[in-house]
């Protein structure tokens, strides 16, 4: 069936206009940063995709799709250490470990040409080939790698933050990351054709991550507006704040 490019038209508006909404707003930038980045992330694979499957011979804009999403994981991990409010040295040297691994995966992928070497578009999804399968594996166990630890480090972080304002945040978004990953592999599991097009079966689920996303940023946005009403109901508290 012929390939139609409504759904990542659709997906990538959204978390466009979304990513805009919410570095545009208020909130922790600790938080709204990696949330917004993720945002323009999932964005970009829709649009690459789009283009990728208007023209199927374009195999650099295949990779480039490639390169853009091998650094969802690490900017996943980023905001649930930051949500988590954690000090502790191997949590940021972790997190950073993941960023090189990102960088160095991304070097590959662009200048590899054999990366991917073929792409099939078919209904609302891209299957990708290569023939450099031990690259494309070891860029497999990262992303898989970088999913299981934003799952685990999320649900740690639920029952260990000393943070009861920020657990909340921190269901959304581990929410969001298991209702696209589950929804994926699901999909790839009893629908046949969907398998060997994992990166892109994945971002169209990646939608749910978007929203789940947007919701963490709304309840931010409550937190603090009650933090600030609060702030106001105790007298001398502007004045206080003012000079801290």
């Amino acid at each position: 069936m012929a390939y139609t490019p409504y759904l990542s038209i659709f997906t990538a508006l959204f978390e466009i206009a979304a990513g805009i909404w919410v570095i545009r707003g208020t909130g922790n930038k600790k938080v709204t940063v990696p949330a917004a980045l993720i945002l323009f992330f999932l964005a970009g694979y829709q649009v690459l995709e789009w283009f990728v499957c208007r023209n199927t011979s374009a195999d650099f804009l295949s990779r480039l799709a490639f390169a853009d999403v091998v650094w969802l994981p690490p900017l996943g991990v980023l905001l649930i250490h930051n949500l988590s409010g954690s000090t502790k040295k191997w949590t940021r040297w972790g997190t950073l470990s993941l960023f090189g691994g990102a960088g160095i995966l991304t070097a590959a992928v662009l200048f590899i040409p054999t990366f991917i070497t073929q792409t099939v578009c078919t209904v609302v999804f891209a299957t990708y080939y290569t023939d450099t399968p031990m690259i494309y594996l070891s860029y497999a166990l990262y992303y898989n790698l970088g999913l299981l630890v934003i799952v685990f480090a999320g649900v740690y972080t639920l029952s260990h933050t000393r943070n009861d304002k920020y657990r909340p945040l921190v269901g959304d978004f581990l929410t969001g990351n298991l209702a696209f990953i589950l929804g994926a592999l699901a999909t790839m599991a009893f629908f046949s054709p969907t398998r060997g097009a994992t990166p892109s079966i994945m971002c169209h689920f990646a939608l749910l991550l978007a929203l789940f996303t947007v919701r963490m940023v709304m309840r931010l946005h409550a937190l603090e507006a009650e933090g600030s009403r609060g702030a106001e109901a105790i007298p001398g508290a502007a004045q206080i704040n003012a000079r801290s």
